[in-house]
């Protein structure tokens, strides 16, 4: 939803009998970082629109930058255990183990209606499928080990029930209709390794939906915070959503316009340095402050 009281009205009366803080808002935000290399400009610009226009609500010190995936390769030795020769990130270690563990799962609820119904179904949707048949189940013992310790670690890092963690939602506008495949499926994948975090952990997540004028789009700015801290999420949303996305367009408009050094493009935002360093200092990776 656009509007941040829809979410707000509709999650208020179940979220009442659970909601460990009610009317609590993030004092604490944490950068993730490779989040951020898997981006395009205009995504990384949601991350820098936050940190401008919130400068005044978090003082220097209380946003602090994380490679999420290092980090919980570091933290996971089951994670690590997975991981392949296809698989060279934390992040992409994390996608891959979800996307087994969702597809057995997806088989053993809609397997066998797929077997009857194969030829009515979508290339991509049968190529999915087709790869779920043939997942073993015993194979899947390391995967939900993987799946607890990862869970454990991000507990940890968002056990100051005030900390959020602040990405992008996606790593840039969804393919057009007619874009190749290995296009499609390039995005993707980098999509999956954004939005499994929250699939794999159980933790709340809310996005704040941004436009720039004549731009592609939409684009989003998601706030994931720990286990029963939904109504956290839902009141940062209300209270900081609006004034994000006003400051939206004017961080791009900034970083499109921020002189490039020789051999950088304009795909990413203060490649390097962090996000949007032209068009907004606070988030170099100085100001960030020590990683965690």
């Amino acid at each position: 939803a656009d509007d941040p009281e829809i979410p707000e009205i509709l999650g208020a009366s179940e979220l009442s009998k659970t909601c460990e803080t009610p009317g609590v808002l993030p004092t604490r935000m944490m950068v993730l970082e490779d989040v951020l290399d898997l981006c395009d400009t205009h995504a990384q610009c949601t991350v820098a629109a936050a940190c401008l226009s919130l400068a005044e609500t978090f003082p220097p010190g209380t946003i602090t930058r994380l490679d999420l995936g290092r980090h919980l390769l570091m933290a996971c030795p089951a994670l690590r255990a997975v991981q392949d020769a296809d698989t060279t990130t934390g992040l992409d270690v994390l996608r891959n183990c979800f996307r087994l563990l969702m597809g057995a799962e997806v088989w053993s609820n809609v397997g066998g209606w797929y077997a009857t119904h194969k030829s009515e179904v979508g290339a991509g949707t049968k190529e999915r499928m087709d790869m779920a048949s043939k997942i073993a189940p015993e194979s899947l013992g390391m995967m939900h080990e993987a799946r607890d310790e990862v869970r454990g670690a991000i507990a940890l890092l968002l056990l100051d029930r005030d900390t959020v963690l602040i990405l992008p939602t996606t790593p840039g506008p969804a393919p057009e209709l007619h874009t190749d495949s290995a296009a499609t499926e390039a995005w993707r994948r980098k999509t999956l390794q954004l939005t499994c975090i929250s699939s794999m952990c159980g933790t709340p997540q809310v996005t704040i939906p941004m436009v720039y004028p004549g731009g592609d789009g939409p684009y989003g700015l998601s706030f994931i915070a720990g286990c029963g801290q939904d109504q956290m999420c839902l009141d940062a949303a209300r209270a900081w959503g609006g004034a994000v996305a006003e400051a939206f367009p004017a961080i791009v408009a900034a970083e499109m316009s921020r002189p490039r050094d020789a051999g950088e493009g304009n795909d990413r935002a203060g490649a390097g340095t962090g996000v949007g360093a032209g068009a907004n200092p606070r988030t170099s990776g100085s100001e960030y402050g020590p990683e965690p």
